[in-house]
């Protein structure tokens, strides 16, 4: 069988990193000038679900955030280097960092000449990275993130999920928590309104913190109006005057119009 020299390196995070235990979440892969990476979450369709990460680490998904702007940073430079040498160069450089999250020491690897990094990286991941049990993501979750993916805004560097905003006022600082948030070209907050599954009461309180939350935001010059945008599912008819309620404060996208996507896009790139 004819064989060739790959190089790889294992994806790894440490949580605690005075104690420096590493565990992996990922490999990455070149061989023949390309590069792969093979990453916890990493979904069938191409997408990836930084729940698994959370998962693994016990932490909530209020720090999902944490692993998609590294898994983005990771990406980036499988797309960008040529060589082995330079991606060596940049995983040297986040050593250096001391970030949490870093890579192992180069591995030289022999595997089949027909068999592409892309095919080496899946089948590493396979034998060394560990991949926890998560619960079935809702319905109305996988919107939001099929929603979040077709507007393309997770590609844009400074979207933000699952974002707690301090507002600094005399006496005792608010906060706002928002599903997401875009800090530039244009401040964006995003707030989410699910009723599917939803007593009254726990609908009532998502309004009302909807509503809370963009007045401070607006009032401490931080949003402006028409960039408070609330994503919600179908309402159940005995509640739909909710979304009433709030369409004064926000601009309400539903989950199931087709145009919710592009309209995101549109806002996001707004001058």
């Amino acid at each position: 069988m004819t064989t060739r020299e790959v190089t790889c390196w294992t994806i790894r995070y440490a949580a605690d990193p005075f104690r420096q235990e590493h565990r992996n979440i990922g490999v990455l892969v070149h061989g023949q000038g390309e590069t792969h990476l093979a990453m916890l979450g990493d979904q069938p369709s191409g997408d990836s679900d930084a729940r698994y990460f959370c998962r693994a680490f016990g932490y909530g998904e209020a720090v999902s955030w944490v692993f998609r702007e590294w898994e983005r940073w990771f990406k980036a430079l499988a797309m960008e280097a040529r060589t082995a040498a330079e991606i060596q160069d940049e995983l040297n450089h986040l050593a250096k960092s001391g970030a949490r999250f870093d890579a192992g020491e180069p591995i030289n690897a022999i595997v089949p000449a027909g068999e592409s990094p892309l095919v080496v990286a899946r089948r590493l991941f396979g034998s060394m990275v560990t991949v926890p049990k998560i619960p079935k993501r809702s319905t109305f979750q996988h919107d939001v993130d099929d929603t979040f993916r077709r507007s393309e805004l997770e590609f844009v560097s400074t979207f933000h999920r699952d974002v707690e905003l301090e507002i600094e006022v005399p006496g005792q600082p608010q906060f706002v928590r928002l599903a997401a948030f875009v800090e530039a070209p244009v401040p964006l907050g995003i707030k989410l309104l699910r009723f599917n599954g939803r007593t009254a009461a726990e609908v009532a309180d998502q309004a009302n913190d909807v509503l809370y939350g963009f007045a401070a935001l607006t009032a401490h010059g931080i949003l402006g109006r028409d960039r408070c945008i609330v994503l919600h599912d179908e309402p159940k008819a005995r509640l739909a005057h909710l979304l009433q309620r709030i369409a004064g404060a926000a601009m309400l996208l539903p989950l199931n119009d087709p145009e919710t996507p592009h309209a995101l896009r549109r806002l996001v790139h707004a001058d």
